[in-house]
């Protein structure tokens, strides 16, 4: 994965994960000592969150959508939208992960909390702001407010990757690496589950006529249907039946 961002060149693979650790702590300090030291004056450190963070997802089958993604620099604050995945919701349980799996199951529980208590509508009408707000001494807080009611609730998380070593989270990393190719079969269902939830939402808009209504229920609970006898299919299908709903219905790209 890292080879392929730097276009294949050959990666160092001779300094141990706890070594790099034990370098950096080296440098810290050098550059903290009041009389310098000229070899390491011109270095800068920067803390990065070692996993990516996100939140889980989805209804039955829970993914993590990342909100601050793998190395990013910090102190760092990053918002996302979500929505309800149900009809008449009134309340949702946040979970927040580290991981770089798109299943959750995959990846590192950090905490959860809920928000409860806004007013029941259809399935991705209500709609609350999740912020991750990481301090430079890697403190994560993570809020989420409702938008119609500004009801809001928060958990802060003072240890990230829990009680996982320099190893361990090398192992998640490789392991993501390994199974790449399912990831991206499991995040070309998701997207095609993601569009027909999409397009049924759509059929609430009164505008509509009850011909484009009908034609847009059928096509996603058919979407639907197929995705749950599917799941194995192969990423070519789900890309092909993507490809078909967006050109039948052109208006599921422009709705936001």
């Amino acid at each position: 994965m890292l080879q392929d961002f730097f276009e294949g060149k050959e990666l160092s693979k001779g300094i141990h994960p706890d070594e790099a650790v034990a370098y950096g702590a080296a440098i810290q300090a050098a550059n903290l000592n009041i009389q310098g030291n000229k070899e390491v004056q011109n270095l800068v450190l920067v803390d990065v969150t070692p996993m990516s963070l996100g939140v889980g997802v989805g209804n039955g089958f829970e993914r993590m959508l990342v909100v601050v993604p793998r190395n990013t620099p910090i102190p760092t604050k990053k918002e996302d939208v979500l929505t309800t995945i149900k009809d008449d919701q009134t309340d949702v349980t946040l979970k927040i992960y580290e991981g770089e799996s798109c299943e959750t199951k995959y990846n590192n529980l950090l905490g959860m909390f809920r928000l409860d208590g806004f007013d029941p509508a259809p399935q991705g009408v209500t709609k609350f702001d999740t912020c991750f707000n990481i301090d430079a001494d890697g403190i994560l807080n993570v809020s989420a407010k409702v938008r119609s009611t500004n009801l809001k609730n928060e958990i802060v998380i003072s240890k990230q990757n829990g009680d996982l070593t320099a190893a361990e989270i090398q192992k998640m990393i490789e392991d993501a690496a390994h199974y790449k190719a399912e990831d991206e079969k499991q995040k070309a269902r998701i997207s095609l589950e993601d569009l027909a939830e999409k397009l049924k939402s759509m059929t609430m808009d009164p505008g509509r006529s009850a011909s484009e209504i009908n034609s847009m229920e059928k096509a996603a609970e058919k979407t639907i249907a197929w995705l749950e006898t599917h799941p194995d299919a192969e990423i070519a299908e789900f890309n092909k039946r993507h490809g078909e709903l967006r050109t039948t219905f052109p208006t599921l790209c422009q709705e936001n």
